[in-house]
């Protein structure tokens, strides 16, 4: 019995340290659980941080794959293209289609549907942003960087499952690679005598047409160039220049030479960069703050638009916008549009000449203009204005529509001294806020 007991008392003794070596593993194993959760948590909070990073680059690639892609075909360009003044940037091959087939403006709604494909046309035609519709009058710029990150865009990217890509016209990528603007935009030497109003008035008019025409054959191009109203124009000012070659014409010489143009209805002047007359400079204005006080939120919920509502602030009435063809830029100011510079209203039907007209007359009347209170529709400041352009031909700018056989563009000058110069941006509608 006593051996029995003392045998229990072994096997007790044994359960105890097992129990006890059990209890030690039990504690390690909770230790290594303990542990095992932390390394857990501390994953599931970095795979949280990743995602948060991922979820943040994806939405950031998206943000700049929308914002350097073509607004025209919506895909990243593979050569992209600057437009000048507004900056946008767009596809080659969608830039040389828009300029070739976008819908003619106001000016060109006269002419023939079949001309508008004319080569001639194309290349003379004022081309405009397809995104803004601001004038586009340089060539467009190729931009590395934008196509640089357009590449590292397409490396991180793949293109998705199905994505199909929209066609291009055969023809858009047929054109000489060093000269992709051919045939669209003028060569560099016609547009600086588009741009730049050093050169004289016959080389601009000319410069559309071969230069190497015989002498006895320039009154014939006169014809075809300029309506019979505007060939005193060219004559004064190649009787200017040829004084200028000679004797230094003085403000005596002025009056003498333009004795009795009151009474000539064809005594108008070619000007260009500026006049001088009677001591007095008188130069192109530069861009003004608007006049009339305006809140454009009012005519923004009747649905006007925002040209309409910046004529509205420089001081066009609701009656002068539905009267004339009228527009406005920030670059060139209020511009309207005429079928004659002779008489309101005319009609192409009413020219007394067999030139035909291509295009309207365009009269630039500066950033701000002041109707009389009895002038609602403004017929009377118009046809002042008309009359200004006879009687003070040192007053204005006047030069031939280039691809606009016969129309003319009428630019007002205002003496240097009354000219202020004002803080500009291409924001148009921050610069009309601060009015």
């Amino acid at each position: 019995m006593r051996k029995e007991v003392e045998a229990l008392k072994g096997e007790l003794q044994d359960a105890k340290k097992v129990s006890k070596r059990c209890a030690k593993k039990l504690e390690d194993t909770k230790a290594e659980l303990n542990a095992a959760l932390s390394t857990l948590a501390d994953k599931d909070t970095e795979l949280s941080t990743l995602k948060d990073k991922c979820r943040t680059n994806g939405e950031l690639l998206t943000t700049i794959e929308f914002s350097v892609q073509c607004q025209i075909c919506m895909e990243l360009p593979d050569n992209p293209f600057a437009l000048s003044p507004c900056g946008h940037v767009l596809c080659l091959s969608c830039l040389r289609e828009w300029f070739r087939k976008a819908p003619p403006t106001l000016d060109d709604m006269d002419i023939d549907p079949e001309e508008l494909s004319d080569p001639h046309y194309i290349l003379m035609r004022t081309k405009s942003c397809p995104s803004c519709r601001a004038v586009v009058t340089r060539r467009p710029v190729p931009v590395f960087m934008v196509k640089a990150v357009v590449s590292a865009l397409k490396r991180s990217k793949p293109p998705l499952a199905g994505h199909l890509s929209l066609p291009i016209d055969d023809g858009a990528s047929d054109f000489d690679k060093d000269n992709p603007w051919k045939g669209i935009f003028p060569s560099s030497e016609e547009e600086s005598v588009d741009d730049t109003s050093e050169n004289s008035a016959d080389e601009f008019a000319f410069d559309a047409y071969s230069e190497d025409e015989d002498e006895e054959h320039h009154e014939d191009d006169l014809d075809e160039l300029y309506h019979p109203r505007h060939r005193f124009q060219y004559a004064l000012y190649a009787e200017s220049s040829d004084s200028d070659n000679g004797e230094e014409s003085g403000p005596d010489d002025y009056d003498e030479n333009n004795n009795g143009h009151e009474d000539d209805d064809d005594n108008n002047g070619v000007v260009l960069e500026h006049s001088n007359v009677d001591g007095c400079d008188y130069i192109l204005p530069h861009w003004m703050p608007p006049t009339v006080e305006v809140d454009p939120s009012a005519y923004v919920v009747l649905g006007i638009s925002s040209g309409t509502i910046k004529l509205l602030q420089r001081g066009c009435s609701w009656e002068m916008m539905q009267n004339y063809d009228i527009s406005y830029s920030h670059s060139f100011g209020i511009i309207v549009s005429l079928h004659s510079l002779d008489q309101l209203y005319a009609s192409d039907d009413d020219s007394d000449s067999d030139i035909q007209i291509h295009g309207m007359n365009r009269v630039y009347l500066g950033w701000n203009i002041i109707l009389e209170d009895n002038d609602d529709d403004g017929d009377i400041y118009m046809a002042n204005v008309l009359d200004d352009i006879k009687v003070n031909p040192f007053r204005w700018q006047l030069t031939p529509r280039l691809g606009m056989r016969g129309a003319m563009d009428a630019k007002r000058l205002v003496p240097a001294d009354e000219v202020i110069e004002y803080d500009s941006t291409d924001t148009e509608m921050w610069l009309d806020a601060e009015s």
